[in-house]
């Protein structure tokens, strides 16, 4: 791998691949590289202000997933086990057998695929916000996300998904307009959030996979997130490795992005690949 962006044939699929901090691991023994999955409707722009802070103590790979950014467009089912795949299939063509993946929102609901069906691929999670660890999710965001055609429309989409209202700039909004008119993206987002939040239910439960995980795992969540709200139990979040962020919606990457990347380089310098489980739902 080099760094820079690139795009990568996983089976049926072209992926858009963005790769930062290679030149360092030419030089130092830094550990496997942090991979990053966005959420739903995101792209790899999504981990723009986290990914250099990253790039300095480990490679960094941040991809668009089907039907995102510059990526192809096909979904396949939309659930988050054909996002898995997927993932599972661009570390292989990569030369990548394990990495500490970092996924938010709906790419937290992929990591934790990819830790039920390819453990070995998984060297540790930082979860932000992550699908499948609760029932609900805010369906008019997802809807009013997808249905938008103007900048002012998903400017207001996104003052949904953030505590400070206007976060999402014109300009961002412009970027995120374009992506969706893409022709056939908006199509394949309604497949994935049919298969994923239909009627405003997350359709995976992936609870028990994180009881069982056999890697450490660290989950970041904003407490005004009114996208993905965090379940009743907040030992989710407790220290030492959850972190609860105040005055923080849904995108805690782009709201509080130095404090998202300090704790994530943090527990992956505490050796976060070892099998010490920490950051699991209480039993029951």
């Amino acid at each position: 791998m080099r760094d820079g962006v690139s795009h990568v044939q996983v089976g049926a699929h072209t992926l858009c691949v963005r790769v930062s901090g290679m030149e360092r691991q030419r030089t130092e023994q830094t550990g496997a590289p942090f991979l990053l999955v966005h959420g739903f409707g995101g792209s790899l722009a999504s981990w723009q202000l986290v990914s250099p802070a990253l790039a300095r103590i480990r490679p960094v790979i941040a991809f668009d997933l089907p039907g995102h950014g510059q990526s192809s467009i096909a979904v396949g089912d939309g659930s988050v086990g054909f996002f898995a795949g997927v993932t599972a299939g661009l570390m292989e063509a990569l030369d990548v057998p394990a990495a500490h993946v970092v996924g938010h929102s709906l790419g937290g609901g992929v990591a934790l695929s990819l830790l039920a069906h390819k453990p070995e691929n998984v060297q540790a999670l930082s979860l932000l916000a992550p699908a499948g660890l609760g029932r609900t999710v805010n369906i008019a965001f997802i809807e009013a996300f997808v249905q938008a055609t103007t900048p002012e429309a998903l400017r207001a989409a996104m003052d949904m998904a953030v505590y400070a209202k206007g976060l999402v700039g014109r300009q961002a909004a412009q970027a995120l307009l374009a992506g969706l008119n893409r022709p056939g993206v908006r199509a394949a987002l309604r497949h994935v959030a049919q298969a994923c939040f239909d009627g405003g239910v997350q359709a995976a439960d992936l609870r028990a996979v994180l009881r069982a995980s056999p890697v450490a795992c660290q989950i970041i969540w904003g407490r005004e997130d009114s996208v993905l709200p965090l379940p009743a139990s907040e030992a989710l979040v407790r220290p030492p490795h959850g972190l609860l962020l105040e005055e923080t919606g849904h995108l805690p990457q782009l709201e509080q992005p130095e404090h998202v990347a300090q704790a994530v380089a943090a527990f992956a310098a505490e050796g976060a690949g070892s099998a010490v489980k920490n950051g699991r739902l209480p039993a029951g």
